[in-house]
């Protein structure tokens, strides 16, 4: 795998299919585990839940998988390669993928001390074994909250009906 400041990209380095998006979540995880505590990233959420009362957890979750999910442009990867953005830049530029949206997501969740993890899921009917797509979800009121970032307007607790879904805890 070759890494650049900016981006961890992975290109011809992981296997296809489902093992290689294990891989890619676990570079999600260690990402998202940096982000936490980038001065950016770390600002960026508690100024978002600076207004949600105290001990409101779920409106937490609101008010950042609303952020992530109205402000930043979901973008695709580049052809045939799979890239993975550190946090403070998908925050930056405001563009990213299912992946890079879950990673900034995760890493803001951590931020205010709430715990997080990933979930992929199989979007293709015909394909229901083939993982395609990623989300973050965040721990409140004792349940996992999924945080969907890419469907505009996606409430916390949606989930793609209908689909695969499998929880990865790198």
């Amino acid at each position: 795998m070759v890494v650049s400041p900016a981006v961890r990209w992975i290109r011809g380095t992981i296997p296809a299919g489902n093992p290689g998006n294990r891989r890619t979540v676990g570079v999600m995880h260690a990402l998202a585990l940096e982000g936490m505590t980038h001065p950016e990233v770390y600002t960026r959420a508690r100024s978002i839940v600076r207004d949600v009362l105290p001990y409101d957890d779920l409106g937490e979750l609101e008010a950042l998988q609303q952020f992530v999910r109205d402000q930043v442009r979901y973008t695709r990867d580049p052809l045939r390669t799979e890239a993975v953005q550190r946090p403070d830049l998908t925050l930056a530029w405001g563009t990213g993928d299912c992946d890079d949206k879950a990673t900034l997501l995760g890493s803001m969740l951590g931020s205010v001390g709430t715990p997080w993890r990933f979930v992929m899921v199989a979007t293709s009917r015909q394909r229901p074994q083939q993982f395609s797509h990623v989300y973050a979800e965040g721990y409140a009121r004792g349940r996992w909250v999924p945080l969907e970032t890419i469907i505009p307007g996606a409430p916390i607790g949606w989930v793609p009906p209908g689909y695969r879904r499998e929880v990865v805890a790198p």
